[in-house]
């Protein structure tokens, strides 16, 4: 009788804890993005993030990448037109990247987040990392559904993604940031090269702060972000480490070796 109860208690109990460990990985993904977003909330900043509809890169049929800017020679790049020039450009298919996010309060920096990024398919894995680079927590959505779970985990958190996007994985805006804007909100506009690159940077003033985003001609992607809040920055957003080589798709599995993406490429 001992045994049974044991046996019990066991078959009750087992699948108890796996389900408080999946509520307290969902727990921690969202006090996460509460924590990174919740400084930059749109109906205080006016700062918009990309819709779900919106958010896919535009490519070209090909999948090339143009070399360098010179495509856009010639053009006078304008806070009439940046928006169309930007929406213009080519974009990569599958890539992967670093994401800085480092915070400021007053003159200091305080803290730096770091993600990594990886995009195949209509998948996107976003990875948590700690200050010594190790992989802390790992988000991976394809479609509208997204998964989470803790580095070294055999269990994970499925669910919808709702209005949980990529960016606000990576606390990343992005292309769509600048096209999502309204015309009045763009100060100025122009080519410009940053760390050597060919970029286009945007101006903007979003509510009460001021926003320089750094979109790369080369890539279509933003690499840079100053956020300021009047004249004091408050957050800088980096992008490192492009590589436009198709990730591998063992970084699209969930714990139990599921893939999410679809077979046929």
């Amino acid at each position: 009788m001992n045994r049974q109860n044991n046996e019990q208690r066991h078959v009750i109990t087992t699948p108890l804890l796996a389900a408080l460990g999946a509520l307290a990985l969902v727990i921690a993904l969202f006090f996460s993005f509460y924590l990174s977003t919740s400084a930059y909330r749109s109906e205080e900043s006016g700062i918009t993030l990309p819709s779900e509809q919106s958010k896919a890169p535009v490519v070209s049929q090909s999948g090339e990448l143009p070399a360098s800017n010179d495509a856009l020679q010639g053009v006078d790049v304008r806070t009439d037109n940046v928006q169309r020039v930007i929406a213009s450009l080519h974009r990569p298919e599958a890539y992967s990247y670093l994401v800085q996010n480092t915070l400021y309060e007053g003159t200091s920096a305080i803290r730096t987040l770091t993600r990594r990024q990886f995009f195949k398919q209509d998948a996107c894995r976003t990875d948590v990392l700690n200050d010594s680079g190790s992989v802390q927590r790992i988000t991976l959505r394809k479609g509208e559904q997204i998964y989470a779970w803790e580095s070294g985990s055999s269990s994970y958190y499925s669910g919808k993604a709702g209005s949980f996007t990529d960016e606000d994985s990576a606390m990343l805006p992005s292309y769509q940031t600048v096209l999502s804007l309204k015309s009045e909100q763009i100060t100025a506009a122009e080519l410009s090269n940053l760390a050597y690159e060919p970029c286009i940077r945007v101006d903007t003033t979003q509510g009460v702060y001021r926003c320089i985003y750094y979109v790369s001609t080369v890539s279509g992607l933003l690499v840079r972000a100053d956020i300021f809040k009047g004249e004091t920055m408050v957050r800088q957003c980096l992008i490192s480490g492009l590589s436009t080589t198709a990730p591998a798709d063992s970084f699209f599995q969930l714990p139990n070796g599921t893939s999410v993406l679809t077979k046929d490429t």
